[in-house]
């Protein structure tokens, strides 16, 4: 299952979140906001939100969340 790190203050954050229920992912949302202390800045080396868990690891950057999204569920394509 996904994680999705962030909170609703974020435009960023509502997009992917918007994003992963159009495209019916399955996901948790772990609200956090944006910090650059410990340990958050694991998950996002820069601090910002969102940010996404998976199983290979952590995404954050809005941009590369939504690509990634994208490339796992192309039948349902969101994007050119």
């Amino acid at each position: 299952m996904i994680k999705l790190y962030g909170s609703a203050i974020s435009n960023y954050y509502c997009m992917a979140k918007v994003f992963m229920l159009e495209k019916g992912f399955d996901f948790e949302e772990i609200h956090i906001a944006p910090t650059y202390s410990e340990p958050y800045l694991e998950l996002s080396p820069i601090g910002k939100i969102p940010c996404i868990e998976v199983d290979d690891g952590y995404l954050s950057e809005t941009t590369a969340i939504l690509s990634f999204l994208e490339s796992v569920v192309p039948e349902v394509p969101m994007m050119e």
